[in-house]
């Protein structure tokens, strides 16, 4: 799955923790430096988590594009 932390945490570290205790694996992390939004639009700040992809099995990763269903994040190098 693709989850936005929507401004909710600080440090990415802390969204990563999150998700941990309720018993994810994380693959990747990263923030707007590392990720462009791909073909999934931007939305405002605010305290809920967004989930913005979801599928079984892993995710597809093409050269710098991480694409989960129809939805694809942008890996910035």
């Amino acid at each position: 799955m693709i989850v936005d932390s929507n401004g909710r945490h600080e440090k990415l570290w802390q969204f990563s923790a999150e998700l941990v205790a309720k018993g994810f694996n994380i693959l990747a992390v990263g923030n707007d430096m590392k990720f462009s939004d791909g073909n999934i639009p931007k939305t405002g700040e605010g305290d809920k988590l967004l989930l913005r992809a979801c599928m079984k099995g892993k995710p597809v990763q093409n050269g710098s594009s991480i694409k989960v269903g129809s939805k694809s994040y942008e890996v910035v190098k």
